[in-house]
C-alpha cells in the first residue's frame, strides 16, 4: 500500500506543484509532460526486469527481498533528490530514479503472492491488494492535496458543519417532559 500512496501523491498532485514553483507557470504543462513521459518510458521497461531479474535471484534472504529493500531506497532516495530540483535536467533524472526505484520493488512485489499465497485463496488475497492500492492511491491525492491546500479541507468542514442536520433541529428545541413529538405519554 506504501508504493501506492506514493504513486497516488507524488506524480498527480505533488509533481505537477513543484515543477510549477520551480519552472514557472509559463511551459508548466510542456515540462510536465517531458518529465512524465520519460519516467513512463524507463517504467514499461523497469518493472518487467525487475520481475525477471528477481525470479533468477538467490539469496538468503529470498528471491524477492532485496529488490524490494533496494527499489525502496532508490525510490526513497531519488524522491529527497527530486525535492531539491530547480531545472528540467534535474526533474527528468531524478523523475527517472524514482521510477527505476519504486519499479524495481514494484516488479518483485507482484510476485509475492504467487510465491507464497495458496491457490485456494488467491483470488481473496489479490481483492485484498487491489483495494489497499486504491486506498494507497486514493490516500496519497488526500494527503498531498491536504499538505497543499490545508484551508481547502477545512473550509469543506466547516461547510459540512454548516449543514442543518435532523439531530441538531431536535437538540435546539427543550423537550417538555411527559411529552414525545407532540404525542403525550401514558403514566
Amino acid at each position: 500500500m506504501s508504493i501506492y500512496l506514493v504513486w497516488g501523491a507524488v506524480p498527480s498532485v505533488l509533481l505537477a506543484l513543484q515543477v510549477q514553483r520551480s519552472l514557472g507557470e509559463e511551459d508548466k504543462a510542456a515540462n510536465l509532460a517531458v518529465i512524465t513521459t520519460v519516467g513512463a518510458l524507463v517504467s514499461v521497461i523497469t518493472q518487467p526486469m525487475a520481475g525477471a531479474i528477481s525470479d533468477c535471484t538467490r539469496s538468503r534472504y529470498g528471491r524477492r527481498a532485496p529488490w524490494l529493500v533496494l527499489g525502496g531506497l532508490v525510490g526513497g532516495l531519488s524522491l529527497i533528490g527530486m525535492a531539491l530540483g530547480s531545472t528540467l535536467a534535474h526533474f527528468v533524472i531524478a523523475w527517472v530514479c524514482v521510477q527505476i526505484g519504486f519499479n524495481l520493488a514494484q516488479g518483485p512485489l507482484s510476485a509475492v503472492m504467487p510465491d507464497r499465497v495458496p491457490r485456494s485463496v488467491r483470488g481473496t488475497f489479490a481483492a485484498a491488494l487491489g483495494v489497499g492500492g486504491m486506498l494507497g492511491s486514493l490516500g496519497g491525492q488526500i494527503y498531498a492535496a491536504s499538505r497543499e491546500h490545508p484551508a481547502g479541507l477545512h473550509a469543506a468542514r466547516r461547510s459540512r458543519d454548516r449543514r442543518p442536520h435532523p439531530l441538531r433541529r431536535l437538540q435546539s428545541r427543550p423537550v417538555e417532559r411527559g411529552r414525545l413529538g407532540g404525542a403525550a405519554l401514558a403514566a
